[in-house]
């Protein structure tokens, strides 16, 4: 038995069914058990003589493979039928030649009756070619469809994914619980310029050039208020420097009336020699503490004008904020609007293209 099958999977390296022990019409459960027979019988503890070559068990896996997977199997069952409809031309081609040779080999007494024969047998000839080559054409055409149907798929399918996708490319910054985070206006300008390239992508109307953005309402209205954001950071980068150089002012007068302080204890320990020296230190205490004062004062001022000036500049951020988020979700509602129709578009016509594919396959059948 082992000899026998050894025999079948080497003589038949082009037939999967042969090299498997099975027929075309056998299902899926059939193919797995003829394969596991066969691995059985290969295996080297089956107790069989006649051992298999491991070439021969690599045709019986690579066979199994294929047969194994409907698609492939589909795909190899037709290239069978195609060779099978070759091999019956050629058969049609060698019986009309032998015939037309038998014919042409009678006596010239009946040719006359025979020439209907030949033409007959000629016709019959030129109908089956006829047939084989429409069978050729629609096969090539239904493959053709498949893979145009199977490419549109996957291209629909991406896009789907891509619409799952979209909520992970919103802008952190842009969330509501990033109300205290910083925005600048060089970061709003380049979100805004991200949106409007969104929508030129999805805009195939839009006639203006990269260089020239199309610019909305609703965006010149951003751009004005991330221009006041511009001036409203110029002045608090204005009013924090001002603070600075009061800063380091009362700095420099506390460091005044250190030496003031040092130099009136100083004086003290020579109260009576020196009165006079005393008296001035006095007069210059006074005057550096009234300095201090009014350095002190206009620190406190221009500390309540920095917190005026970052109020305003928290709420203009935030209003630059809001309305950037709004834009974010209008040009993201309208990139999944897009990808949606798109998706729909292309799963149309995958559709059409499949039931044209179903049209030529009952044509397929009919012939």
């Amino acid at each position: 038995m082992a000899s026998k099958s050894s025999s079948n999977v080497s003589k038949n390296k082009q037939n999967l069914y042969t090299i498997l022990e099975a027929s075309i019409d056998d299902t899926p459960t059939d193919i797995k058990r003829h394969y596991r027979s066969l691995v059985k019988r290969m295996h080297p503890d089956s107790g069989n003589d006649n051992k298999y070559t491991t070439e021969e068990f690599t045709l019986v896996t690579e066979a199994y493979s294929t047969l194994s997977d409907p698609k492939r199997r589909l795909q190899y069952d037709r290239s069978l039928r195609a060779r099978k409809i070759t091999s019956l031309m050629g058969s049609i081609f060698d019986v009309s030649l032998k015939g037309a040779d038998t014919i042409f080999r009678k006596t010239a007494d009946t040719a006359e009756v025979l020439a209907p024969k030949v033409g007959k047998v000629a016709d019959d000839v030129g109908e089956r070619v006829g047939l084989a080559r429409e069978r050729f054409a629609l096969e090539s055409k239904i493959r053709e469809l498949e893979q145009k149907a199977s490419k549109i798929e996957s291209q629909a399918s991406k896009l789907q994914t891509k619409i799952e996708n979209i909520s992970s490319k919103r802008l952190p910054s842009l969330s509501k619980n990033s109300y205290r985070e910083p925005l600048t206006s060089g970061e709003s300008n380049q979100m805004l310029q991200s949106f409007q390239s969104i929508d030129r992508r999805l805009d195939t109307s839009d006639e203006n050039t990269p260089n020239e953005p199309k610019i909305t309402y609703a965006d010149q209205l951003i751009l004005n208020d991330i221009n006041t954001l511009t001036e409203k950071e110029s002045d608090y980068t204005d009013s924090k420097v001002d603070v600075q150089v009061l800063d380091n002012q009362v700095r420099t007068a506390e460091r005044e009336v250190d030496t003031a302080v040092d130099a009136q204890t100083k004086a003290q320990q020579r109260l009576e020699k020196l009165t006079r020296e005393l008296a001035e230190a006095n007069d210059a205490v006074r005057l550096r503490k009234k300095s201090l004062m009014e350095k002190d004062g206009e620190r406190s001022r221009a500390e309540e004008r920095a917190k005026r000036v970052n109020g305003s500049l928290e709420s203009q951020m935030e209003k630059v904020r809001t309305k950037l988020r709004m834009r974010e979700g209008s040009a993201f509602e309208k990139e999944v609007s897009w990808m949606q129709d798109e998706n729909n578009r292309l799963e149309k016509e995958a559709k059409n293209m499949k039931d044209e594919a179903l049209t030529f396959a009952k044509k397929l059948e009919d012939i």
